[in-house]
């Protein structure tokens, strides 16, 4: 099983940040503003359902209170492969034995919190 942070693709003509919100509200339920800067960015390939793709990702950093996500705006595809949400520690992203992505998010979280 892989953990891996809110996000998705640009919908027609959509800036990173309105991506961010879109897909924030669509896989959490949360209603954000303004996600701030682009924090990190990469570039990375991989296959899904026999597809390759060739991605680059931007990053934001939320501040918000602890809520219970929601999976009313899930696609058949989400509904299909993600199996829940769970709020992580930098320390249990470290410890999992499960993939995490990006391979660096504990790092970037540390450095980004100043933990």
């Amino acid at each position: 099983m892989s953990r891996f942070p809110v996000g998705g693709g640009f919908d027609h003509g959509e800036t990173p940040e309105d991506a961010a919100i879109r897909e924030t509200r669509e896989e959490t339920g949360l209603i954000i503003r303004d996600p701030g800067p682009i924090v990190f960015t990469r570039r990375f390939t991989w296959d899904f359902e026999g597809e390759e793709y060739d991605q680059e990702e931007s990053f934001f950093l939320v501040h918000t209170s602890t809520f219970e996500p929601s999976a009313n705006e899930w696609t058949i595809t989400e509904s299909a492969t993600i199996r829940g949400h769970r709020w992580w520690s930098i320390d249990e992203l470290r410890a999992t034995a499960a993939a995490v992505f990006p391979e660096d998010l504990p790092d970037h979280l540390e450095r980004l919190l100043g933990n």
